[in-house]
């Protein structure tokens, strides 16, 4: 083998970090020059930068940061970071007679500005980012009048509010969808002061096709059609939408007018309209004696317990069902568990009921990849990992 040339290196030039964007540095000098001209303490809202270092050097000089602009005593001093702020924020810090100083970034400033255009034009505005970093919440609060969440963002938003988050005095409306809700969930939300209105819809029928409204709301559904659509639901239990839909898929032909579009959603239609889901036809598990059932219908019951934040029910093939748990937190005990699924079956046909169950070792997420982004289960991945604990259940005769 012909040896490998090699050329001698004369000269690296290492590039100096800078730590952080320039909108972040503005904002550090801002802070800085703040205790040049005013002294200690100067309050800063949340970190100005994400740098322990920088944020350790400013304290040393008397910068004292907090969470809330609630905790800066009256009259004082505060720095609000480059990320951004809502206006409920500056109204509160009116209110408390504070002296403000805003450092926010021009460009997040200008993201505030499309915000509040958007808004006002009257279009749905679709947040992409780090649940609870300040510049999400900061611009979510420049156009809190109506909010479109999934079930789980939810559960993080009521969570927040239960333990003193302050909901906008201007949020009227806040639509739920992509995933069953459960009713005590929509119960906390109504509690914490949160105008929740639970929907349906589908990406081929341009979104929402239900909605709950303040004037037509019935808790469990997802509200009656919208005038562009119309719901029917057919022999096999499927809903069936038609009216204003697309035209069809790229690459195959135009779909005629007014055919209707199979969801694949198993639901029904009360005598007053309104459209209840109850689960994915292709989720349904034929029992050993030929009882069909939907797994969405019976997990939405045992997550409504207190202690159960998700559940996975098996029985296809079994003359009953069994459900894999995971909980809220590691303080809930098995016993909890078990009292909220006995609570759950008892809302439950006996076919329908699980009669075993297990504790999950791990969490549902998207990131272990048991949950979509929008919240619903990774049946096969779940069953996957845990497909054969869920078998034994039906070979042991201890208690669950």
């Amino acid at each position: 083998m012909a040896p490998i040339a090699t050329t001698s290196i004369e000269k690296v030039i290492l590039a100096a970090p800078r730590g952080y964007c320039a909108g972040v540095d503005r904002a550090v000098q801002t802070v800085e020059q703040a205790l040049d001209e005013h002294g200690a303490p100067i309050y800063v809202r949340k970190e100005i930068v994400h740098n322990k270092h920088v944020v350790e050097q400013l304290t040393e000089r008397g910068a004292i940061f907090v969470e809330e602009e609630t905790e800066v005593p009256e009259g004082e001093i505060v720095v609000f970071s480059a990320h951004g702020v809502a206006p409920k924020v500056h109204e509160n810090a009116a209110e408390r007679g504070l002296r403000t100083i805003d450092a926010t970034c021009p460009l997040v400033t200008k993201v505030h500005v499309e915000a509040r255009k958007f808004a006002a034009d009257g279009y749905t505005i679709v947040m992409v980012g780090h649940e609870g970093h300040e510049e999400v919440e900061g611009t979510m609060g420049e156009a809190p009048e109506s909010i479109v969440l999934v079930p789980e963002l939810l559960r993080l938003l009521v969570s927040a509010v239960e333990v003193g988050w302050q909901v906008p005095g201007s949020l009227k409306f806040v639509a739920v969808g992509g995933a069953p809700v459960s009713l005590d969930l929509l119960e906390r939300a109504e509690r914490a002061g949160l105008p929740v209105f639970e929907g349906y819809g589908l990406s081929e029928c341009a979104s929402v096709v239900c909605l709950n409204t303040p004037e037509a709301r019935r808790r469990g559904s997802v509200g009656r059609p919208l005038p562009h659509a119309s719901v029917r639901v057919a022999d096999d239990g499927q809903v069936m939408v038609s009216g204003a839909t697309l035209l069809g898929y790229l690459g195959q032909p135009p779909r005629p007018p007014g055919e209707e579009w199979a969801t694949g959603d198993l639901g029904e239609i009360d005598s007053d309209g309104f459209v209840h889901v109850r689960g994915r036809l292709r989720n349904v598990f034929i029992s050993s004696l030929g009882r069909n059932v939907a797994p969405e219908w019976v997990e939405r019951e045992i997550v409504q317990q207190p202690g159960v934040r998700h559940a996975m029910v098996h029985g296809e093939g079994r003359p009953h069902a069994v459900a894999i748990v995971c909980a809220t937190d590691d303080a809930v005990s098995d016993a909890e568990l078990a009292r909220g699924i006995a609570a759950a079956n008892s809302r439950l046909p006996s076919y329908a009921q699980v009669r075993r169950w297990l504790r999950a070792p791990e969490p549902f997420s998207f990131d272990n990849g048991l949950l979509t982004s929008n919240g619903r289960l990774r049946r096969a991945e779940i069953l996957r990992r845990h497909g054969a604990r869920l078998e034994a259940l039906y070979h042991d005769t201890t208690s669950a």
